[in-house]
């Protein structure tokens, strides 16, 4: 569930005792809820606690959509879990090519390539 509906559909003295719950603000929660569609994202720590204070409503997945499986390895594959994202294997450059792009330098140390 898409935590704005999630908080509407509690009363007052429910989403203070959640926002104290999950050590944040009632504010908080209504500004993050506000602001998912332009990017705002709630820390793992957060997402985690609205997760279970929430009886799993509220998933910790929906919350970080773009990264979950790396803040959350442990949950792929579970049930009810949105699919694995397909990574364009295009966006970087082999680990071996990275090191030896006069741009980047060396990255077995760091240092800058001469010019």
């Amino acid at each position: 569930m898409n935590l704005h509906p999630y908080l509407l559909s509690l009363k007052e003295h429910e989403r203070e005792k959640l926002a104290a719950l999950c050590k944040t603000t009632q504010g908080y929660l209504f500004k993050l809820a506000r602001n998912f569609h332009k990017g705002m994202r709630a820390h793992p720590t957060l997402a985690s606690l609205l997760e279970r204070y929430t009886d799993q409503k509220v998933r910790r997945w929906e919350l970080n959509p773009e990264d979950w499986f790396i803040t959350w390895p442990e949950m792929v594959g579970c049930d009810g879990v949105p699919p694995l994202p397909v990574l364009n294997s295009q966006a970087l450059p082999p680990a071996s090519d990275a090191a030896n792009d006069p741009n980047t330098g060396d990255a077995t140390t760091g240092r800058l390539a001469a010019s």
